[in-house]
């Protein structure tokens, strides 16, 4: 019973700080396994009102709505370099083409690569032609 065992430890009578933001932290662990989103929110809204939410392990934020949306989780700025490398454009074209660092778009290959589940750009290419659905996606 996990979240009994939570609820014990935020409620544990303690006088000393040390042991109830171990209590804290200890619960945080709990509830997460469990997915216990609200006793999540709960334990961080009593930590930053009792000044240690530093504590806490911080906030994920999660991709964006947009890139939630694409099929594979490819942000709009994935999909516009997906395009471009589908024509055959190299990192330096690709930059200069969306006014990005070099070092940027090899982010954002490297980044496609994996989402596309691929080695390298033949094996991108090939996939996009295989899958029409990845290419009416980068077209944007």
């Amino acid at each position: 019973m996990p979240f009994d065992a939570g609820l014990s430890l935020l409620h544990a009578p303690t006088s000393n700080i040390n042991e109830r933001q171990e209590n804290l932290l200890n619960a945080w662990h709990i509830f997460e396994k469990i997915s216990a989103k609200a006793a999540l929110r709960w334990i961080r809204m009593t930590a930053t009102q009792q000044g240690f939410a530093h504590i806490l392990p911080r906030v994920r934020r999660g991709p964006y709505s947009k890139t939630r949306q694409h099929p594979i989780g490819l942000t709009n700025k994935e999909q516009q370099v997906l395009a471009l490398l589908m024509t055959g454009a190299s990192n330096h074209e690709i930059a200069t083409s969306l006014s990005r660092s070099n070092r940027t778009v090899e982010n954002h290959v490297s980044s496609i690569l994996s989402k596309l589940n691929v080695d390298n750009r033949v094996e991108a290419l090939l996939r996009v032609q295989n899958e029409p659905w990845l290419s009416d996606c980068s077209a944007k």
